[in-house]
């Protein structure tokens, strides 16, 4: 991904790219690996947030995958509530798998709770596979 899609008038803010821009800097990049210098990672204007990722994802299931509506509600629900507020500003090069060991210790802690707002297994469960299907869908795109 070299940048965010600019389709507004006028320069384009920081971390979005006009599609002549990208079509440069692809020519860019084109140029150098024929020049072989083409280095790991190819050059980028901005880094991928957790919360992007999640909005794509969500974007992709209703409009791609054409999930039920009352199944948008339960993913949106879960994205809003459960993880972006522990995931949302994260770049996604950050999110380690020790990082979400850790997150899901803190679910099942909270699942102890006697007063009837604990999270079942079946639930953190739930959660763990939105966030993975986000995380793969990204690395995909």
């Amino acid at each position: 991904m070299l940048g965010k899609v600019w389709t507004k008038r006028g320069r384009p803010a920081e971390g979005y790219m006009t599609k002549q821009g990208a079509q440069r800097e692809l020519d860019a990049i084109l140029a150098d690996a024929r020049r072989n210098r083409l280095t790991s990672q190819p050059r980028r204007s901005s880094t991928v947030t957790f919360a992007e990722a999640a909005r794509e994802w969500l974007r992709y299931v209703q409009h791609d995958h054409k999930r039920r509506p009352s199944t948008i509600t339960d993913y949106r629900w879960i994205v809003e509530r459960r993880l972006l507020p522990d995931f949302g500003e994260f770049a996604l090069e950050s999110i380690t798998t020790q990082r979400i060991d850790n997150w899901r210790v803190e679910l099942v802690a909270a699942g102890g709770i006697a007063d009837g707002e604990g999270l079942s297994a079946g639930t953190i469960n739930k959660y763990l596979g939105v966030m993975h299907s986000i995380l793969e869908r990204a690395q995909r795109t």
